[in-house]
């Protein structure tokens, strides 16, 4: 919200240097991160690829941006793609700037903080670990599925507050968390139907929520010794 034109820049153009060098290389296929942030305020539940995407916030903006660079390309230059718009990613070793909630309520706790529930903590986000997300890429660009937009996504969603009560029962500590404002800028509800990807891609989820919990606590106390 703070710096929109970086986000333009970085994503947008960014994502056109990509394109060109595929022209310019003749390479067939791109397989293109989008995100669940072009859908914005959800117009329903669970969001499936042929919902409305109206982005709320400037980086959802420049993903739908260049959600239709790649599809240009792909229309003026014969660019194969697969574009994913994951919902939340999560897991260990995930940069402090970008990562969401988990991270932030796991690097309070194993610090002796109280973790801070911005808003009241019934917004819900469809979370969905790395290594699942990692296989879906892998499978993509040997997939016979060709110029395919898809949701990338565990299938459900969860409130804060019952993320809250699950690092509860993972810690097995006693935990106190606090509420502060509403974060600028974010959606209230998501989740996200992963039909598509399930069909096109062979692929399933595997991580379960707690089993990803647990890693991502063990990985900072890890850290902190």
């Amino acid at each position: 919200m703070v710096k929109p034109l970086m986000y333009i820049s970085n994503n947008t153009v960014g994502t056109v240097n990509v394109l060109e060098t595929c022209r310019k290389f003749d390479i067939r296929k791109i397989v293109y991160f989008s995100s669940a942030a072009v859908y914005g305020e959800p117009s329903e539940y669970p969001l499936r690829e042929s919902s409305p995407v109206r982005p709320v916030n400037p980086y959802g903006v420049s993903k739908l941006m260049s959600e239709k660079a790649v599809e240009g390309y792909s229309s003026s230059y014969g660019l194969n793609y697969t574009i994913f718009r994951p919902s939340n990613i999560y897991g260990i070793g995930q940069n402090p700037e970008y990562a969401g909630v988990m991270h932030a309520f796991a690097k309070a706790i194993v610090n002796g903080k109280d973790p801070v529930i911005f808003g009241d903590g019934n917004q819900t986000r469809d979370y969905i670990h790395v290594n699942d997300v990692t296989e879906a890429v892998v499978r993509a660009p040997e997939s016979e599925a060709r110029n395919l937009v898809m949701n990338l996504s565990s299938g459900k969603s969860v409130t804060v507050n019952f993320l809250a009560k699950i690092f509860k029962e993972v810690y097995d500590k006693e935990i106190n968390f606090i509420y502060g404002p509403p974060s600028e800028g974010d959606i209230y509800r998501s989740e996200l139907s992963n039909e598509l990807v399930t069909k096109a891609l062979n692929w399933s989820p595997r991580v379960r929520l707690q089993d990803g919990l647990r890693e991502i606590i063990k990985w900072y106390l890890n850290s902190q010794r």
